[in-house]
């Protein structure tokens, strides 16, 4: 991949030649981090560094930069390593469920880098909501994080994981990866953004109120939830809880709420970009 400071564009995933591109993120510039190799007490960092790519450049000011572009996979040990700082109580992919992704959907698999580290991760699929508008769990819509569901004839972007280092939250990275993801529902031309998100602020009030009252309760501005106040400024629609959505989801109690994004240019008169790819694909073969 040739180095760049932007989102990359989105690639036919048969073909070296760009088919659907996606506007460029601007880079976003940063405060310097902390002392390599250490948090903010001084402590070891255990954010994996990039090998061998020089995606990054500095300002006048010597700022750092964090770049997004489509996850490759000499990024698996990385990303996995860090989902597993992220999520301790919460069993992680493997290296070849992280690369059958890479396969089947890349336009829809980000990484973020901060200071040549990787730091931020968002996976993504596409499916005929229709056939899972009911009450789903993650594995089940995901496959069971094989993205085995992902469906070229359907509308709608499904993100199925959102995760930044825990040291620099609050950076952005959330805001640069949830924006790759809505470029890309526009270069495909897909209707929407669908995504069940954690509540990982339910637990300390789980025995005071049920949660979707709690989630009113975000909604209202009584209550800060550390995503689902962050998604709804990012412009997603609250919709509704799935119950057990990850069982696994101490912090949740295995709840997650259900969150849209419309896609405003969305032309419901052309075909979406996997579709034509995949049209194209037809037509050569035969």
């Amino acid at each position: 991949m040739s180095c760049c400071s932007n989102v990359s564009a989105v690639p036919d995933p048969g073909d070296s030649q760009t088919l659907f591109p996606v506007s460029l993120l601007e880079p976003f510039l940063l405060p310097p981090p902390h002392p390599k190799g250490t948090d903010a007490s001084g402590a070891s960092s255990t954010l994996p560094r990039q090998r061998n790519c020089h995606f990054f450049s500095h300002s006048a000011t010597d700022m750092p930069k964090l770049i997004v572009r489509n996850t490759t996979r000499d990024d698996i040990d990385a990303l996995v390593r860090l989902q597993r700082e992220v999520y301790p109580h919460i069993a992680s992919w493997q290296h070849d469920r992280v690369a059958h992704q890479i396969e089947l959907f890349p336009q829809g698999q980000f990484v973020a880098f901060y200071d040549g580290r990787l730091v931020g991760c968002a996976s993504s699929l596409v499916i005929q909501w229709d056939e899972w508008s009911e009450p789903h769990t993650w594995d089940e819509i995901t496959a069971k994080g094989t993205f085995d569901t992902h469906d070229v004839a359907g509308l709608t972007l499904y993100g199925a994981e959102v995760f930044v280092a825990p040291l620099l939250r609050g950076k952005r990275l959330g805001h640069a990866l949830y924006e790759a993801r809505r470029k890309v529902c526009k270069a495909l031309n897909l209707r929407r953004v669908i995504a069940c998100g954690r509540l990982p602020g339910y637990h300390k009030v789980a025995d005071q109120m049920p949660v979707d009252l709690y989630a009113r309760k975000v909604l209202w501005g009584d209550i800060t939830d550390p995503v689902l106040s962050f998604q709804l400024r990012e412009g997603f629609r609250y919709c509704g809880i799935m119950k057990n959505y990850i069982a696994d989801d101490r912090e949740s109690c295995g709840y997650a709420s259900l969150i849209v994004w419309i896609n405003p240019d969305f032309d419901p008169s052309r075909p979406s970009g996997l579709q034509l790819a995949r049209d194209a694909a037809k037509d050569v073969q035969q």
